[in-house]
């Protein structure tokens, strides 16, 4: 499923109640990614180095990119399935624009990816069930009318600012007394 968010499928893998390692939740993430359709797959971590035996061996595979954070382009992930481990919000904030394939986001800090979760609304993986995006609230088709005439205020600026080239200027009014 696709988050409301971005244009492609995208999930994160959260760490679950009573689980004492992390590999079931990066295993969870890589099943997750290797079901979505696309192009090669592309692993992101904060170092070269992984102390994760999963993702280590997933980035021994043939075919699959190991990337870092240092010097790391968001631009490198288009066309591919991104596994994105451990993010902070600030690298998590740098995925908007990414054209990927598809996005699989392994949490390592709730604080992190709370905000994200909330304004992405991905698919949430955890041990034995998956909570689908929420349903996004869709505009009421009718518009309440302004109060008190605040239509007929509003038109009337836009008539104003429709005579101006570059749009409705203000005019500083200034008092010139002389004394």
């Amino acid at each position: 499923m696709t988050s409301d968010a971005y244009q492609f499928p995208v999930a994160i893998s959260r760490l679950s109640e009573g689980e004492t390692s992390r590999e079931p939740q990066n295993l969870r993430a890589i099943q997750w990614l290797a079901d979505q359709p696309g192009g090669p797959v592309v692993v992101v971590t904060p170092q070269k180095q992984v102390h994760s035996d999963i993702l280590k061996r997933l980035v021994a595979t043939s075919g699959v990119t190991h990337l870092s954070w240092r010097g790391f382009s968001t631009g490198s992930l288009a066309g591919r399935r991104v596994l994105y481990a451990w993010p902070n919000r600030k690298h998590l904030n740098g995925l908007w624009s990414v054209d990927a394939d598809a996005l699989a986001v392994i949490e390592w800090n709730e604080d992190e990816t709370a905000e994200w979760i909330e304004d992405a609304n991905p698919v949430q993986l955890f041990h034995g069930r998956t909570v689908e995006p929420q349903p996004v609230e869709e505009p009421a088709d009718r518009q309440e009318p302004l109060p008190n005439g605040v239509d007929g205020i509003l038109e009337h600026i836009a008539a104003m600012a429709a005579g101006y080239s570059s749009g409705l200027k203000w005019m500083k009014k200034t008092n010139s007394r002389q004394t």
